[in-house]
């Protein structure tokens, strides 16, 4: 039979310096010893590992051990070529936007058919917005569109340009020259171009119904206000009504 003597208060933590008594019943009578708090600290950590091991059961930050106090630095920057890719030659590491530029800016397309008219309507067959503050005092506008005769081959076929704030003919300003397709003949499409020049106030060009501006005219200018949404609008018009046209394909494209 084995005695322990408690010579520590009852509940309290033990001390390095708390003595024990064990005491076991031998043929002779009692054999005690006594032993301190410390040697049985000792004892029970005799069996644990003092410190972890690298690469065995624990991991290290840029080859740093997480055993311990304090934080552990994690590498600043990101290297460039390995794990951070670049924009127009710009790192994505940091805070803010990174301003993407390309000239010319694409605003709107389109390759397929839009708004056929209907009788003799002027109608919207494509339209393409021109975001506010999208133009500045130095910019050209090209506007590329292609007439297409949809149905009938009777009149002529009318292509317009209208620039509005508001994606409707209402309150609409007409870039007042008109495209002419012939009927009763072979023409189906016509391809315009028109550019425009941009001083912050005005969109310039040149007012005649060629369909390309390898040619001349008179000074044409359309007022625009560069701070407010724009759009283009890209309508047809039918002589007759057995005709029918349409726009198939449109680019606009902002130089700025």
């Amino acid at each position: 039979m084995i005695k322990i003597s408690e010579l520590t208060p009852k509940g309290s933590n033990l001390q390095n310096s708390d003595l024990l008594e064990v005491s076991e019943v031998t043929a002779d009578g009692y054999s005690s010893k006594s032993i301190t708090g410390a040697e049985i600290i000792t004892a029970a950590q005799s069996g644990l590992q003092p410190t972890l091991v690298s690469g065995t059961n624990i991991k290290t930050i840029n080859s740093t051990s997480v055993l311990g106090t304090g934080d552990v630095a994690v590498q600043p920057t990101l290297v460039s070529g390995t794990n951070i890719k670049t924009l127009n030659g710009t790192s994505l590491l940091g805070s803010g936007n990174i301003a993407i530029s390309t000239n010319p800016r694409l605003l709107g397309f389109s390759g397929i058919l839009g708004t056929a008219t209907t009788s003799t309507n002027v109608t919207i067959c494509h339209s393409v917005l021109i975001p506010a503050n999208t133009l500045t005092t130095n910019s050209v506008l090209q506007i590329i569109f292609r007439m297409y005769r949809q149905s009938g081959n009777v009149g002529q076929l009318y292509g317009r340009i209208y620039f509005n704030t508001s994606n409707s003919l209402t309150g609409a300003s007409l870039f007042n020259t008109i495209f002419q397709m012939n009927g009763g003949g072979t023409q189906y499409m016509g391809l315009v171009e028109r550019n425009f020049s941009y001083n912050g106030t005005n969109l310039a060009s040149f007012q005649n119904n060629a369909f390309s501006e390898y040619t001349t005219g008179a000074i044409l200018t359309n007022a625009l206000n560069r701070t407010v949404d724009n759009y283009v609008l890209l309508t047809m018009q039918a002589q007759n009504a057995a005709d029918i046209a349409n726009i198939d394909l449109v680019k606009v494209f902002a130089y700025v």
